[in-house]
Formats: structure tokens, sequence, C-alpha cells
């Protein structure tokens, strides 16, 4: 959690927008398969939960 509040906190881009922040799970994490088929695609027994899915 300090890495992402440490990412968030970091400087503006040059052009006045906020840092980009990646959202990838770590692939040791319990969320990857952990979601529910709701008829999208996915890689692996079940969907990842979060923002990307793991491939």
């Amino acid at each position: 959690m300090e890495k992402l509040k440490a990412a968030a906190m970091g400087p503006r881009k040059p052009d006045g927008s906020l840092p980009d922040i990646g959202l990838q799970l770590d692939r040791r994490s319990h969320l990857i398969d952990a979601g529910l088929d709701v008829g999208l695609p996915f890689s692996g027994k079940a969907p990842d939960l979060g923002a990307f899915e793991i491939e």
C-alpha cells in the first residue's frame, strides 16, 4: 500500500496530469482467478478481481 501511496503522491507530468499508477495484481495475489464469470473474456480458471486481467 505504501508503494501505491508513494506513486499517487508523485510529481505531476509536464502537462500537469497525474502520474501513471500501475494497478496490476501481483502474480501471487489471492485475487487472481477469484472472480465470477459474467460472460466477458478472461484468462485462467475464472476472472481476476481488479482493474486488469493477468495474462
